[in-house]
């Protein structure tokens, strides 16, 4: 797959791209093309891709806020309808127990959460940071991602992993607060040393070995007629979509051949006329 192909940029046109990233109320929409530091306060309104052989790498004390994105947000390149982070060479997020790092959607700004950080067949390493207000803060898969000393809140899910390729580690971390906590899906693996994964409104934890069968023993009861957890319309599903809850559909919903739609057991789906 061919990425569109953004100038290049020398060494001391990328020394005033890292100053100007460091300059508040910056927007950005971009693929990144060379290694890239982000510092001080960072706000993105658009998607920003760290491509195979990339590394991001974000300093103490960042500050990042989360937009909604102007895009049609119908790029295949991208794995969700919102704002994100996608990873699919490396990320390192250097926060320090003095100076963490703070990701964020953007209070005065944004509609909706974010997507959050998408770690696709990439790397990333998350350092003394807080991640909140995305619809799954970490999604990886098919890649790997080291968390220490992390705080995961406020998010609709906090940790979604897939694929048996797909390797998380967690030392420190506090999954707590967030609709859903951790997803564990098709044979991913999750190593948790010192964490807590607790205080999720819905399910802290969520394990399924495989996708292609479903679980056995009894059906789980029927969802009630609870509030409506999702509503489409005519839309595209881009990516990985997780239903779960009661789902509305008022049009046709196509999912693309690159996309996965998973129904988590309880769900509901509902059709109007």
């Amino acid at each position: 797959m061919s990425f569109p192909q953004l100038p290049k940029i020398g060494a001391s046109t990328l020394l005033s791209l890292i100053l100007i990233l460091s300059l508040p109320g910056l927007s950005q929409a971009l693929i990144l093309t060379e290694d890239t530091v982000w510092q001080g306060d960072i706000e993105i309104t658009d998607d920003v891709l760290v491509p195979v052989g990339i590394t991001l790498s974000v300093m103490p004390g960042t500050s990042i806020r989360i937009s909604d994105a102007e895009s049609t947000k119908t790029d295949p390149e991208y794995l969700s309808q919102l704002t994100e982070i996608t990873v699919r060479g490396r990320l390192e997020i250097r926060g320090t127990r003095d100076q963490p790092v703070s990701i964020t959607r953007n209070g005065s700004l944004a509609k909706e959460n974010w997507a959050g950080i998408i770690v696709d067949s990439g790397h990333a390493e998350i350092h003394f940071s807080t991640i909140e207000h995305g619809e799954a803060a970490l999604t990886v898969i098919q890649g790997t991602a080291i968390l220490t000393e992390t705080l995961i809140t406020a998010n609709r899910y906090g940790i979604v992993a897939q694929g048996e390729a797909s390797a998380v580690t967690l030392k420190g971390v506090r999954v707590t607060g967030n609709e859903y906590g951790v997803l564990e899906l098709a044979g991913a693996r999750l190593e948790s040393k010192e964490s807590i994964i607790l205080d999720n409104r819905q399910k802290d934890r969520f394990t399924a070995k495989t996708t292609k069968e479903p679980p056995g023993g009894e059906a789980p009861p029927p969802v009630k007629d609870t509030a409506i957890t999702r509503s489409y319309g005519d839309d595209v599903l881009m990516g990985t979509t997780i239903w779960q809850g009661r789902i509305m559909i008022n049009g046709v919903v196509r999912l693309p051949a690159d996309a996965r739609l998973i129904i988590l057991p309880g769900t509901r789906i509902e059709f109007t006329r």
